[in-house]
């Protein structure tokens, strides 16, 4: 999947783990314009619910818009986590009604 953030087109991938921790539900690499959306993370592994996958998509996601902003914001974990959050209400609100 790609998904365009200003003028860069981010690839979507959802590997089984994102390395090199197993710990992290995702990724955003702004160098080679990727995003990684983990299907299992957790010590011990788990599963992530489609749920959780949905929400860590979009928290990748705002950090890509922050740094395209050129925002010192985009580092900021606590700040993107809760617009992250209130993004994603806004776009299933608009989606489901």
């Amino acid at each position: 999947m790609k998904i365009k953030v200003g003028k860069s087109r981010y690839t979507v991938t959802f590997p089984d783990v994102v390395e090199p921790s197993c710990i992290v539900h995702g990724r955003v690499n702004y160098v080679d314009k990727t995003i990684q959306i983990a299907q299992r993370a957790g010590w011990p592994l788990r599963k992530i619910s489609d749920k959780q996958k949905d929400a860590t998509l979009w928290h990748e996601l705002t950090h890509a818009i922050l740094k395209d902003m050129g925002s010192r914001k985009a580092a900021d974990e606590v700040f993107v986590d809760e617009l992250s959050k209130r993004m994603q209400q806004v776009a299933e609100q608009l989606l489901h009604g």
